[in-house]
């Protein structure tokens, strides 16, 4: 069925396939609609697509755009893409019909999250007050994201982490008293971006950032520095804690959790994620790469019951505190060199870069049975992790949708 109204093309360029009238989709007993909130590129939802498809789900990237907030105010169909197997269209999906608000949105600095203006969060907010049910929900979504509320939420529960301030001069003073090093990171960055590494050193201070580094004599000068790449009232300070190294490179652990066919939550997977020879931080996507807890841990059944435990107890006190469900999370871990584990992040956007590189890297690498038990393991583990959102879909339409 084709609709009368023509939309105006603004995030369709990067579209080519996508014409100006749309489709209108409908869900059916069987088939869920879910629309999914990522206008940044196109990359990300045509890699969940075939998975939602698979799984029985029509994915349909909402358009995040004034014309769909006044189509919400409405009550009309929203705009979007639809990926069919083949190519891509652009469809309407019925506020009515959608079971699910997958928010997959990348944001990277914090001043993307004025709530205000960011049509991101006007959407959000409208599909919220429809009571349209979400892998994270907006209350979770919010204190995933800001580091700052992050820190604040952890000192709250007690739970283990490195001690965080606001940045501003004094406050970065006070966690190089705790520690010789500390960092300092705007608090709706991702993946390692807009972060300042401080080390003391003889000589004064070592700052590092962007791939600049500069000696500087005292405080005033590297908050300045600082203040280039984290703006004060938009970041904050961590003061370190040192952590073994894997072959001299840092690492941590990423632990995901997901709720799946049944809406249970429970802990997916986990893997370690080293960083590149000599980076403060720990990222696949900029040189690092994923590592099997069993190639690195004597222990690692032990470890990954006490991640776990302990992850568990951090989304449900989550869930406690916002009175919502989260579906997908990962939380970061990192262990001193005592063996004492603490909580770095909540990301509510995971990617499958760990288990893809695992998948792919180390099983190439080892020309044995190995190789192909590894390749088996962590595809399925991928698999695992991007079918179970959609999984999570079939569940909360059958609760609460189905026509």
């Amino acid at each position: 069925m084709i609709s009368n109204s023509v939309v105006k093309p603004d995030f369709r360029k990067t579209y080519p396939q996508g014409g100006d009238k749309a489709c209108l989709m409908r869900a059916t007993k069987r088939s869920p609609l879910v629309g999914m909130l990522n206008n940044v590129e196109p990359s990300p939802f045509l890699a969940k697509a075939p998975y939602a498809k698979k799984e029985g789900c029509m994915l349909v990237e909402l358009e995040i755009s004034p014309e769909n907030i006044k189509r919400l105010s409405s009550g009309n169909p929203l705009v979007g893409t639809f990926w069919d197997g083949k190519s891509l269209s652009l469809v309407e999906a019925p506020i009515e019909d959608i079971s699910m608000v997958y928010n997959f949105f990348l944001h990277n600095h914090s001043l993307d999250l004025d709530e205000s203006s960011n049509q991101f969060f006007q959407i959000l907010r409208s599909l919220d007050a429809k009571g349209k049910p979400f892998l994270n929900a907006p209350e979770i979504y919010r204190i995933a994201h800001d580091k700052w509320e992050t820190s604040i939420f952890f000192g709250e529960h007690g739970f283990p982490a490195p001690k965080t301030f606001q940045f501003n001069q004094k406050n970065l003073g006070e966690a190089l008293l705790i520690s010789d090093f500390a960092f300092i990171k705007d608090t709706g960055s991702y993946g390692g971006d807009y972060q300042v590494v401080v080390s003391k050193i003889s000589r004064g201070y070592s700052a590092q950032a962007a791939k600049k580094r500069q000696i500087l004599e005292n405080l005033d000068q590297v908050a300045e520095f600082a203040s280039t790449f984290c703006k004060p009232g938009h970041s904050i300070v961590q003061a370190g804690i040192r952590v073994p190294k894997i072959r001299d490179r840092n690492w941590d652990i990423r632990a995901v959790f997901q709720r799946g066919a049944n809406g249970i939550l429970d802990m997916t997977t986990y893997y370690l994620r080293v960083g590149k020879a000599n980076s403060p931080q720990a990222n696949i996507a900029k040189g690092g790469y994923a590592e099997d807890p069993l190639a690195v841990f004597s222990n690692s059944r032990k470890i990954g019951n006490m991640l776990r435990t302990l992850g568990l107890e951090v989304i449900f006190a989550l869930e406690n505190k916002t009175g919502k469900a989260a579906g997908e999370l990962g939380l970061d871990f990192i262990f001193d060199q005592a063996g004492k584990p603490y909580l770095l992040e909540i990301n509510s956007i995971i990617g499958s870069g760990g288990p893809a590189d695992l998948s792919g890297r180390l099983a190439d690498g080892i020309r044995t049975h190995l190789g192909n038990s590894l390749r088996s393991k962590w595809g399925g583990i991928m698999e695992k992790m991007m079918s179970n959102p959609f999984k999570y879909a079939q569940h909360l339409w059958g609760q609460h949708g189905q026509i």
